[in-house]
């Protein structure tokens, strides 16, 4: 008790820096912080994904991130990334049809110093996320999404669980903020 009360002290002699997720309504309710685990969770098509790139986005600017994708190709990935990142209409990016290459060609600097990585993880387990996870060196990364997560388990609950404590204790263990989405069905 008496080491916990000391180290309250001794943390506080200066203003603790939490990781900022580039939403301040966001970052005064949750003080994100290393070795966090945040589960983000919506329905089909409500903008999870565009959500926590764009969280990417702003975290990359200062910390090492890694995102695992295993639903969507990191091809796909990168096509909304350079949409938002430019404002490039998303629809002409998709359809081929794109008005004005100047954002995407100024964009390009700026854009090679982000220090994020896309990974195709499709079928992985979370054993597999955390080895790529350590290798590259990542302190946040987000998982898109949870259930496709390989996992032991007689059912799809027992599987997700299992893979839930096993994120929140790699996250604990190695000090990695892990963010993971959620898709809830659309009867709940």
């Amino acid at each position: 008790a008496a080491d916990g009360y000391l180290e309250f002290f001794s943390t506080r002699e200066k203003p603790v820096k939490y990781i900022k997720t580039g939403f301040s309504h966001l970052d005064r309710k949750t003080y994100l912080d290393y070795g966090d685990y945040m589960v983000i969770g919506g329905r089909p098509s409500t903008g999870k994904t565009a959500f926590t790139l764009q969280t990417m986005l702003y975290m990359a600017r200062e910390h090492n991130v890694a995102y695992f994708s295993l639903e969507t190709s990191s091809r796909k990935i990168f096509d909304r990334l350079i949409a938002s990142f430019t404002r490039t209409p998303f629809s002409q990016i998709k359809q081929g049809n794109i008005q004005d290459w100047n954002p995407i060609a100024q964009g390009y600097d700026d854009f090679k110093n982000l220090k994020f990585h896309v990974v195709d993880a499709a079928g992985w387990n979370v054993g597999r996320i955390q080895a790529k996870a350590l290798e590259l060196e990542a302190k946040i990364i987000f998982i898109d999404y949870l259930s496709l997560i390989q996992a032991e388990g007689r059912s799809k609950l027992e599987q997700v669980t299992n893979i839930s404590i096993a994120l929140h204790t790699m996250a604990q263990q190695n000090k990695i903020t892990v963010i993971a989405l959620s898709q809830l069905n659309r009867a709940g």
